[in-house]
């Protein structure tokens, strides 16, 4: 006797939310810092990329393990709000709540300075946890309540169905035989015979007319843009790049 087993397949959204999350968690942002930032690390960085996808591959399998095997719907809710969250949460955090720390030489950070810095940023990813958990809960009160409603309303619609069906049915049957009359009547047209000229009048579109503005330019605005484009452009040949920072200077970090 074979033993036929049930196999349990995985929510694409969840596996979209899993890919998306472990993606920028693991590899896109400390792979976006390391490679925008790797003349300022004083060690090594290579060993990072290896890493990256390691842990990658580590966590796209426990994740979708979990997925495929959980079956409390509670818990799996819990696992979407977590990594949505997480999501969210990096996203804010690597794009608008990240701080300058300098330049990384392995000099200690004065961690007293961001005190402020960071009670914000633990401020923010408990809203936008408790956020994301409140919208999941009520999704989820919503289905219920619309599930006990349409389970309430399904005889009454059973028995107006019914009615409506036996209508629909006489008057489609009247519909078809006028359809079939109408269908042989154009099929013995010819579309060459068809004078389009009694359907449709045509105006006097020869005679129309189109002025187009010429393009005028200031002597003033090309000034500006020039200016403009002078002004921010960076000549990275005059910056100092042959010794390490010291106070007072002005160091461009980008995250």
């Amino acid at each position: 006797m074979v033993k036929r087993i049930k196999q349990i397949s995985v929510n694409k959204y969840d596996v979209l939310l899993i890919l998306a999350t472990i993606f920028f968690v693991s590899v896109y942002a400390p792979l976006e810092m390391i490679l925008t930032n790797i003349e300022e690390f004083w060690f090594d960085v290579s060993s990072a990329f290896s890493i990256c996808g390691f842990v990658f591959v580590l966590l796209f399998i426990f994740f979708v393990f979990y997925f495929k095997h959980v079956k409390d719907e509670r818990l799996l809710g819990a696992a979407r709000v977590v990594l949505l969250s997480i999501l969210l949460s990096t996203f804010l955090q690597g794009d608008f709540l990240n701080i300058n720390f300098g330049v990384l030489n392995g000099a200690d950070v004065e961690w007293k300075k961001y005190l402020g810095r960071m009670i914000l940023d633990i401020v923010v990813w408990l809203a936008i946890f408790l956020t994301t958990a409140l919208v999941a809960a009520s999704l989820t009160a919503c289905g219920n309540k619309t599930d006990t409603e349409n389970g309430a309303d399904t005889q009454v619609e059973t028995q107006e169905d019914a009615a409506q069906d036996d209508a629909a049915q006489d008057s489609a049957d009247s519909t078809d035989a006028a359809d079939t009359q109408d269908t042989l009547l154009l099929e013995t047209v010819a579309p060459a015979t068809l004078k389009v000229e009694e359907y449709v009048t045509l105006c006097d579109y020869k005679s129309l007319t189109v002025q187009v503005e010429p393009a005028t330019v200031e002597e003033s605005e090309v000034d500006s843009y020039i200016e403009s484009a002078l002004a921010t452009a960076t000549d990275a040949a005059a910056g100092i790049t042959d010794r390490a920072v010291e106070e007072g200077d002005t160091v461009n970090i980008d995250y």
